[in-house]
This record gives structure tokens, C-alpha cells and sequence, in this order.
């Protein structure tokens, strides 16, 4: 594992400004949409990168699922043969009920175009006619979300 270690300060909108070196090794330019993710329990941040490009979207696409091998990756197969586009950055699932139920939460860009012509009723119903998927929501995470975070003042 390549690690780099760089040391900011925050400024007093908690705002940081993220190192050259992390911005080059990590692909991260003026304008990119990346996530931040606290560990509260470790105390730690994660910085996710989203390869965004003009006219794509940020989707979470949430799911409740069986907790058994194949299960996210066959749903998985079948949301990108929905969305072809469908280019997943960050997945967290956690089991519910270990070996019978887990969530997932997938976040990922999706062309516009693609959002456009998706019938989202037809689209979540037929991944909801997978085995292993219990339920399914898919939700655009909005522009405005994107450009003003929530803060503490």
C-alpha cells in the first residue's frame, strides 16, 4: 500500500487545502466532485475522488440485499446492463443480520442522458426481481448538495 502523509491546517471555515502531491497521485482537479468520509470511531478522514466529467451525475443507489457470496455483484451486473454507464466510486455494505441480510450504499456517476431516459419504476423493479434483493432506492445526489456542505459555524 502506497501511503502519502501531508499535514494542513484548517482554516476557521474548516476549510484545507489538499496538498499537490495527494492532488497529482490521486488524479483530483479544479472543479472534480470528491467525497469526504469520517471514520468517527477512528477518528479518521477518507477522501474519494469521483472521475466526473460535464453532464454527469452523482448517484447513491441504496440496497437491501441477502448476505451471501455473489449477491452485490450480481446486482451490480445488472444495474450496469441498465446503465452502462453506471461507473460505482465508493461501496459500503454491512451486514444487518450476518449470513441473512445486508445494506449496501453505492455511490457512483452516471451520464445525464443515461438518468434522463431511465424509467426509474422499470429500473428498480426489475432489480428487484434478483434473488438476493430485498429492496432498492436510487437517489441523484443534487448539484447544490455538491457545492455548499454543511458546516459548523
Amino acid at each position: 500500500m502506497d501511503l502519502i502523509r501531508e499535514f494542513v491546517k484548517v482554516d476557521s471555515k474548516g476549510r484545507i487545502t489538499i496538498p499537490t502531491t495527494l492532488r497529482l497521485a490521486l488524479g483530483i482537479k479544479e472543479g472534480m466532485i470528491v467525497m469526504l468520509v469520517a471514520d468517527t470511531k477512528k477518528k479518521t478522514i477518507t477522501i474519494v475522488p469521483f472521475r466526473t466529467e460535464e453532464n454527469q451525475k452523482v448517484v447513491k443507489l441504496t440496497a437491501v440485499i441477502r448476505d451471501k457470496p455473489g449477491a452485490l455483484v450480481n446486482m451490480l451486473l445488472k444495474v450496469r446492463e441498465m446503465m452502462p454507464d453506471f461507473d460505482a466510486t465508493s461501496t459500503n455494505c454491512l451486514s444487518i443480520i450476518r449470513g441473512e441480510i445486508a445494506r449496501c450504499e453505492i455511490y457512483a456517476t452516471v451520464h445525464s442522458k443515461t438518468l434522463d431516459a431511465l424509467n426509474l419504476e422499470r429500473f428498480l423493479s426489475s432489480i428487484k426481481e434478483l434473488e438476493d434483493v430485498i429492496d432498492i432506492s436510487l437517489s441523484v445526489i443534487e448539484q447544490e448538495a455538491l457545492e455548499s456542505p454543511t458546516m459548523l459555524e
